[in-house]
């Protein structure tokens, strides 16, 4: 989970031109883990959202941007992994479906002056465009069409930074103002898997697995303990701890919105997301600097827009035809 945090400020529409290199230079990393990505397995699909593939190279790819994992890592967790990962690329081609609905396709001129700009940032990193695209697999072909569809992207959120009055971003900042101060916590949490397709019994089961975790931690099992001996995630193996973080007290994200919320010490209940059942413990939580609307209100601006997209979000997952392949 502390791995796929980290990633989401990768995979998350990007809002400037700068945004959309730094979202394709990681999308064309080179290595999964230290190895190259296997030929046979780039157009294999791992998941199908709406009638439009995931191959198998792009969740590579997604993973090479996360620190490697432990050697002796059970097979389960690097499942677990892989889960959370595919969920956060189902999010971004959810959310670039919906941008393709309502934007217009950039003109060809406009993906040329991209490509251009792609090409210097890869010079500068001491890589050619050509060698690149060779190394990571990726196609001249899908190399535009991830152009076009960041650029759909990049509409949308300029669209939207349009429409955002100052009275909403002040609101805004008054309702989250820890986070704005520099406020952080720390948390730790046990996950345990629950599959994309899953039915209601088995959610509820599963739920209720969780629920008797929670029972032994109530009656003196240590969180740690509980962690490393039940959790499904990677963090599993330090306790389930996922470091510090600024808290979200309204975000969108049940996670984020639940942990923001406890005490020190505080035990939550089981909290359901795309990725699975939880259990949150924070753990600490450190003052942050007051500050004013006017000091932070770019960032204001940027968090603002990015809740607006999670609540699109929310709406297109419900509607959503989703298959997963993942073994």
């Amino acid at each position: 989970m502390k791995q796929v945090m980290e990633l989401k400020k990768w995979v998350r529409p990007a809002a400037g031109r700068a945004a959309v290199l730094a979202c394709l230079l990681c999308l064309l990393s080179i290595s999964v883990w230290g190895q190259k990505p296997s030929p046979n397995s780039n157009d294999m699909p791992v998941a199908v959202v709406n009638g439009e593939a995931i191959p198998m190279s792009d969740l590579q790819a997604a993973i090479r941007r996360l620190p490697p994992p432990p050697q002796n890592w059970p097979a389960d967790r690097r499942k677990m992994l892989e889960r959370e990962v595919l969920a956060l690329l189902i999010d971004e081609t959810l959310l670039k479906q919906y941008a393709a609905r309502y934007f217009p396709a950039p003109d060809e001129a406009t993906l040329q002056k991209r490509l251009a700009d792609l090409q210097a940032a890869l010079q500068a990193r001491g890589h050619t465009l050509e060698a690149f695209l060779k190394e990571s697999g990726i196609s001249p072909v899908k190399l535009k069409q991830e152009l076009a569809a960041l650029e759909r992207v990049r509409a949308w959120d300029q669209w939207l930074r349009q429409q955002v009055k100052e009275e909403q971003l002040r609101a805004y900042y008054e309702a989250n103002k820890e986070m704005f101060d520099g406020v952080v916590i720390r948390a730790c949490h046990i996950a345990l898997h629950v599959p994309p397709n899953a039915d209601e019994a088995t959610r509820q089961k599963i739920a209720a697995q969780l629920q008797g975790i929670r029972q032994e931690i109530m009656q003196g099992l240590p969180f740690a303990e509980a962690a490393k001996k039940y959790s499904q995630d990677p963090s599993a193996a330090v306790g389930g701890d996922l470091g510090y973080f600024p808290p979200r007290s309204n975000d969108s994200d049940p996670f984020i919105r639940t942990a923001s919320r406890l005490k020190v010490g505080e035990l939550s209940d089981v909290v359901h997301t795309e990725f699975g059942c939880h259990l949150i413990l924070v753990t600490d939580r450190k003052p942050g600097k007051p500050t004013t609307f006017e000091q932070v209100r770019d960032t204001v601006l940027d968090m603002y827009v990015e809740e607006l997209k999670a609540r699109v979000l929310l709406e297109e997952r419900k509607k959503a035809k989703v298959e997963v392949f993942l073994p």
